[in-house]
């Protein structure tokens, strides 16, 4: 079992998660599609990557002196989009936060991100008045919601374990 884990705190972790850190997107890249040349039977992408990054980056420190500096963003990769590529015959689990949608849109974007990269699984989760809130969702059902993120956690792991032994 392995961690990939941008930079954010961790708390221990079991002795048997191998964990590989990364901080920007082309090192998530990178190890991504390191790991996934390995032999893993469910892969779960819960990282919130960005969808853009600079066009353009600059070889030396920018002088304090401009006075107008422009940034120019380019749209990266749906690393998502790729694990099906990669893993053809894995349990694939996506997240989808979008922290300011009603629910039914919630559950919509969900089942298109369900589509669009082939997952098993997804969880949507937004924010419902300041709170969590997630649900499983698959091509046919929808679990939840679950109030917490412990709930929803233990609540996936099952879901997997029942729909992965049946594969």
């Amino acid at each position: 079992m392995t961690l990939l884990l941008g930079p954010v705190a961790c708390e221990q972790l079991d002795r048997k998660v191998k964990l590989k850190r990364f901080s920007f997107f082309k090192e998530l890249d990178i190890l991504l599609k390191k790991e996934l040349r390995l032999d893993y039977d469910i892969v779960i992408q819960a990282a919130a990557i960005s969808d853009f990054a600079p066009k353009f980056t600059g070889q030396k420190k920018i002088s304090s002196h401009q006075k107008e500096l422009k940034l120019t963003l380019k749209p990266t990769v749906k690393l998502i989009n790729c694990l099906r590529m990669f893993k053809p015959r894995a349990f694939l689990v996506g997240f989808k936060f979008e922290p300011h949608i009603e629910t039914k849109h919630l559950i919509e974007k969900t089942r298109k991100l369900i589509k669009s990269a082939n997952l098993d699984l997804a969880v949507g989760n937004h924010l419902k008045n300041k709170r969590y809130n997630a649900y499983l969702i698959n091509r046919k059902k929808i679990a939840g919601p679950f109030l917490s993120k412990s709930a929803m956690t233990n609540s996936l792991i099952r879901l997997i374990r029942r729909a992965y032994v049946r594969k």
